[in-house]
Formats: C-alpha cells, structure tokens, sequence
C-alpha cells in the first residue's frame, strides 16, 4: 500500500511539474481557470545567509579574554550573534530566539565561551 501511495505522489507531482511550464510559458491558460490570484498562497521567503559570520569565539577568548571577545562581539548585528549561538550550542532549549537585547545574547555567548574554556582547569594545576 505504502509503494502505491509513492507511485501516485511521484505521478501527481510530474503532472503538476507539467502543468507549471504550461502555465509558465501561457499565462493566458490563468484566464480559463477563474483563479483569483490574492487567493493563492504566498512564496515564503528564504532567510538570507548574507548575515551569516564564521567566528571563533573560543580562539578569540583563548587570544584576547573576556574583554577581547566582548569588544569583537559588540561589533556583530543581533542576527549574528543568534548565528553564533545556534552554531555552537550555546543554547538548546532555544530561549534566546526571542531575545531582542544585543547585551542578553552578547552575555549567553561570553558566559558559555568562559565555562566551557575554564572546564576543567582543576585538573591541569593538579600535581
């Protein structure tokens, strides 16, 4: 049953495929079928990964501490360092996609690079 639910989907879409690049290359086929365009669904649109920065934070802080990665967060838009966050783990239950505040991000990130920098530390001095 599952095998012939695939066959028919694979044919209804090829039938719509068809059907698109009639419509595509005669407009006018539209006329026939007394579509009301408003009523159609609108395209989403995809988000823009032009916003998208690659960034080590755990270098920077290694390099230039707490501070350093302060000043170099500062200089990055609120998307970006959501990007950040999402890209390391930073936060898995997903709270700070509501966050408005560039200071309460900017603070996740600091806190997260120095706990998971410092973890471990008691280990090394141990003799």
């Amino acid at each position: 049953m599952c095998d012939d639910k695939k066959i028919i989907a694979r044919k209804v879409a090829k039938l719509l495929r068809f059907i698109a690049k009639k419509i595509e290359r005669n407009p006018e086929i539209l006329n026939d079928l007394n579509l009301d365009i408003e009523e159609l669904p609108k395209p989403v649109k995809k988000r823009s990964r032009s916003n998208v920065i690659e960034i080590n934070v755990f270098e920077i802080y290694t390099k230039k501490g707490e501070d350093g990665l302060i000043q170099e967060l500062e200089k990055l838009s609120i998307s970006q360092l959501k990007h950040i966050i999402r890209q390391n783990g930073f936060d898995p239950s997903k709270l700070s996609v509501k966050w408005k505040k560039k200071d309460r991000l900017l603070n996740l990130i600091v806190n997260k690079v120095k706990s998971r920098s410092e973890k471990g530390q008691v280990f090394k001095n141990y003799d």
